[in-house]
């Protein structure tokens, strides 16, 4: 027998504070003690912990993308680049997964829609120079140290190039 959907409703601000507070105030405790000691008994812990890891995270920027950020969204994903992935480099830093999948598909991915990318019949995969000058052009050494960009595009560069797919 199915069980009844459960009726989903938006988070309230005291329910983001007292689930922010706890969590800050005991970080290594099981999202079921968190619910208990936060009172938040209405909801559970898969809730809970999505609502924490991808919007409530004190260290997560939730500000405007930049164009860099954008950009570099825009080249990596045309790369094969996971969500997961791209959120835990230090390029896109504070940044959570979902909030990279959200601005992917709410704000670029039309606007760089081309008709070769719905083409089945062409190789669209990038050599690694390709990909090395795709990522080394949203950069100067202005932005950033040059041998942190240099470190972060070879690692971009292996990820991309290696066998094993992460989508």
């Amino acid at each position: 027998m199915a069980r009844p959907p459960k009726t989903r409703w938006l988070w309230t601000r005291e329910e983001d504070y007292k689930l922010k507070r706890c969590k800050e105030e005991h970080p290594n405790e099981p999202w079921g003690e968190i619910i208990k000691r936060a009172n938040l008994q209405d909801r559970d812990e898969k809730s809970c912990s999505h609502r924490w890891n991808n919007y409530l995270k004190f260290d997560f920027n939730d500000g405007e993308f930049s164009q860099q950020e954008d950009e570099l969204i825009i080249n990596l994903k045309s790369g094969g680049m996971s969500w997961a992935f791209m959120s835990k480099q230090r390029l896109l830093e504070g940044r959570s997964a979902n909030a990279i999948k959200n601005r992917w598909y709410n704000h670029l991915k039309k606007s760089t829609a081309t008709p070769l990318m719905n083409d089945q019949t062409t190789d669209h995969s990038l050599s690694e120079d390709d990909i090395k000058a795709r990522l080394s052009s949203l950069f100067t050494d202005n932005d950033i140290e040059a041998s942190f960009i240099e470190d972060d595009i070879q690692a971009y560069v292996s990820f991309l190039l290696s066998p094993t797919d992460y989508d």
